[in-house]
């Protein structure tokens, strides 16, 4: 089955018999929970290779990186653990490739959800500290 048929025929039991997805779901994860536990070395392998392929990055300039930035986002500070490599994520300009640092996964996201885009991230601080239409600070009572 190819890719498109194998899409359809998803999309088509999750609308046709949820309760069957939601079980193939469940047996899925389960099955990589464990797969990654069981494996722990060629997740290593696959992760040094998706970030080579990805971003141009070997293993040796990734930990310089945590080392440079002290192990910890880039933007908010939190502490990060190279081996958890679902927790953080290499952050990287999506016009040149350029590889700007390791974030955390929540900050990675933020910053995704404004397009990378400073413009929209300084809006965003002008509304948070109320000043964007000049209400003042908008917490306060």
């Amino acid at each position: 089955m190819g890719k498109e048929a194998t899409r359809r025929y998803r999309a088509r039991i999750k609308k046709e018999e949820p309760e069957k997805y939601a079980e193939h779901l469940r047996q899925h994860r389960e099955y990589a929970v464990q797969y990654r536990k069981d494996n722990p070395e060629k997740i290593k392998a696959s992760n040094a290779n998706h970030r080579y392929y990805a971003y141009g990055i070997t293993s040796e300039e990734l930990a310089e990186l945590f080392v440079q930035q002290h192990s910890a986002c880039a933007i908010c500070g939190k502490q990060l653990d190279i081996t958890q490599t679902r927790k953080w994520c290499v952050d990287h300009c999506h016009e040149t490739g350029r590889v700007r640092g390791i974030l955390c996964f929540p900050c990675n996201v933020a910053i995704g959800q404004f397009g990378d885009s400073p413009a929209m991230l300084m809006k965003a601080i002008q509304y948070l500290e109320g000043t964007l239409h000049g209400e003042g600070n908008n917490c306060q009572i």
